[in-house]
């Protein structure tokens, strides 16, 4: 069991049974990823603060067998503003819906600049 840490992005977040969720989470490295947080769904789990739409984060995860399974991170920045203006929301969602994008990089510069001009509070 290797242990990784990679900073990403949010992307989507599916709730799985009461407590758990998968994060896809949009890295400048390993393109998308896709992690299971369990506890990140539950009011007090020690993930949950990470396993917010479109936040920011370091996520620390371990591989078991075809899963990746978050054991921690911290969260750089939250961008609950997105859910505020459909506009930039529709924008900082196109990359994940779109899969003819040319190349990751393009894609975490279009949300990296969403992002950016987008209040974080």
């Amino acid at each position: 069991m290797r242990h990784e840490s990679i900073d990403g992005v949010v992307v989507r977040v599916r709730d799985y049974g009461d407590h758990d969720r998968y994060l896809s989470v949009l890295t400048a490295d390993a393109g998308r990823i896709t992690v299971l947080s369990k506890g990140g769904h539950s009011l007090k789990g020690p993930q949950t603060a990470i396993s917010q739409l479109y936040t920011y984060a370091n996520f620390e995860y371990y591989r078991k067998g075809e899963f990746n399974i978050l054991k921690g991170g911290s969260a750089y920045q939250h961008f609950y503003a997105l859910s505020m203006d459909i506009d930039r929301l529709n924008l900082a969602a196109y990359p994940y819906f779109n899969d003819y994008l040319v190349s990751r990089h393009a894609v975490g510069r279009k949300i990296s600049y969403q992002f950016e001009n987008t209040g974080s509070h």
